[in-house]
């Protein structure tokens, strides 16, 4: 697939790619972050946010059955978080 994935202003750096549930994030040293689902032939936004108290997210891994995703930021805490929101988070 090649498609322009617009909403970054700073470096973009992609998750691995989440082959359970077709998706993917991407981040970029601005602080935005965004979570992609492929749709047919196309990936659509499906969750966007901005920085998380000032933190920039760092890395983005999904667990082993696509459901949770792990996101850890430049200051040290950590966020699980599913379908229904965020699940558990720890701050630094």
């Amino acid at each position: 697939y090649r498609q322009v994935l617009d909403g970054h202003r700073g470096d973009v750096h992609l998750s691995p790619w989440n082959d359970a549930q077709d998706r993917v994030a991407s981040f970029d040293s601005d602080g935005t972050l965004i979570f992609w689902q492929l749709k047919g032939d196309r990936f659509a936004e499906t969750e966007m946010s901005q920085r998380r108290r000032g933190a920039i997210a760092t890395a983005v891994r999904w667990c082993s059955d696509g459901r949770l995703v792990c996101i850890a930021y430049n200051d040290g805490s950590l966020v699980v978080s599913g379908e229904g929101g965020r699940l558990w988070a720890t701050d630094s």
